[in-house]
């Protein structure tokens, strides 16, 4: 519900200051007629980038610290997970896409122009 303050505790100084600046100027928004519904919807998109992104940003902090991500374990529960870390069963890994599979063209429908729409990158099977 607060996103500057969650961002204040976890130690993401910048992104709670982004949140602040930008939460004041939506309710200011909100205030001025006919501006109601710009500054609503940028407060809830505050939110919702907060959201979204907020565990993220902390994970990404912590790597920056020199956390490794190690010894991930895929499991239910807490309990399990560490009975299966403690202990070191080896678990069984998904198999891999092969190299070779991985520029599956995909047919190229948009027969109005060519390229990207919007500056946005093709989905034509290229990388």
């Amino acid at each position: 519900m607060f996103p500057a303050f969650w961002m204040l505790f976890n130690r993401l100084w910048l992104h709670a200051v982004a949140a602040i600046l930008l939460q004041g100027f939506a309710l200011e928004l909100m205030r001025q007629p006919g501006f109601f519904i710009a500054g609503a919807a940028i407060w809830l998109g505050v939110h919702i980038l907060a959201g979204l992104e907020g565990p993220d940003a902390v994970g990404q902090r912590l790597i920056n610290r020199g956390w490794k991500i190690e010894d991930l374990v895929s499991a239910h529960d807490l309990a399990t997970a560490e009975e299966i870390h403690f202990s070191q069963i080896e678990q069984e890994s998904k198999a891999d896409i092969h190299p070779k599979n991985w520029n599956i063209p995909a047919p190229n429908s948009n027969i109005s122009r060519p390229g990207p729409s919007f500056g946005l990158p093709g989905y034509d099977g290229g990388r």
